[in-house]
């Protein structure tokens, strides 16, 4: 009985092929950010068009302004939600083309 109980659970736990052969093609067919895509524009960096749009919320804040600087510098366009004063979102317009649309 202990037999029968042990060889099930190791069946339970033993990985499906068939989620492993979904899993192991997944990253390979997802486009990467850094890559240049074939209607990509611009010199590269902030002042290309990564053709991907993203809203921020809290940008401003600690972990916000690292997510930003990282996106614009793939040239990702990304639109900013901002409750606070022109001060408080000031040190973002060095990581993007400003007007840009």
């Amino acid at each position: 009985m202990i037999s029968a109980r042990t060889a099930a659970i190791r069946a339970a736990a033993s990985p499906r092929p068939q989620l492993l052969r979904t899993l192991a093609s997944t990253p390979q067919d997802l486009p990467r950010i850094t890559e240049r895509r074939p209607g990509e524009t611009g010199r590269g960096g902030k002042a290309s068009d990564a053709g991907v749009k993203v809203a921020v919320f809290g940008a401003t804040g600690f972990l916000g302004r690292y997510v930003c600087s990282n996106l614009g510098a793939n040239g990702t366009m990304v639109y900013i939600g901002n409750r606070g004063d022109e001060f408080s979102h000031r040190h973002l317009r060095t990581m993007f083309e400003l007007g840009r649309s």
